[in-house]
């Protein structure tokens, strides 16, 4: 068993539906919380996840919802490479690299001239790019980008090539 599951499973004590002594009685919020506390604990402080991680974390019951886009986005800030595989496998997602580096929700990215942040990947596998800007408190959309796997790739052959 990975560590990021030793962990998981003690902090599944806590869990309201069982008979643990630590367990928090009727606060399935506090429980959520918690586990999501420990993964993202797991991911930052660099603990090495086994590729069927985040599908055992799912296949427990009442834990599943707790993954999110957010788990993969800290795991790309912090380089935890094994734990981004983790998620790509669970999500069925190819990694979109730029410069070395995973992108992520909130990643920047030059694109056609344009600085964009990425704002989402959709279920097909595309992602999400937008070229924005802010005038007073007003928030603008100037160019939006829905790239493939491929097309995201060609793009950047053909934005560096010499």
């Amino acid at each position: 068993m990975s560590a990021v599951l030793q962990l998981m499973n003690v902090l599944a004590l806590t869990n309201p539906h069982t008979n643990s002594p630590v367990a928090f009685r009727n606060s399935q919020y506090r429980f959520h919380k918690i586990m999501g506390k420990g993964l993202s604990l797991a991911i930052e402080s660099g603990l090495v996840f086994e590729s069927s991680d985040f599908e055992t974390l799912a296949a427990w019951q009442n834990v599943y919802h707790i993954f999110g886009e957010r788990f993969y986005t800290l795991a790309a800030k912090v380089n935890n490479v094994s734990a981004c595989q983790a998620y790509e496998k669970y999500t069925k997602r190819k990694p979109f690299i730029y410069k070395k580096r995973r992108l992520a929700v909130g990643s920047f990215i030059r694109w056609k001239d344009c600085l964009c942040h990425v704002t989402s990947f959709n279920k097909q596998g595309m992602i999400i790019l937008q070229e924005s800007y802010r005038i007073g408190g007003s928030h603008h959309v100037k160019h939006t980008f829905r790239l493939s796997y491929e097309s995201f790739h060609k793009g950047l052959k053909a934005q560096f090539a010499p």
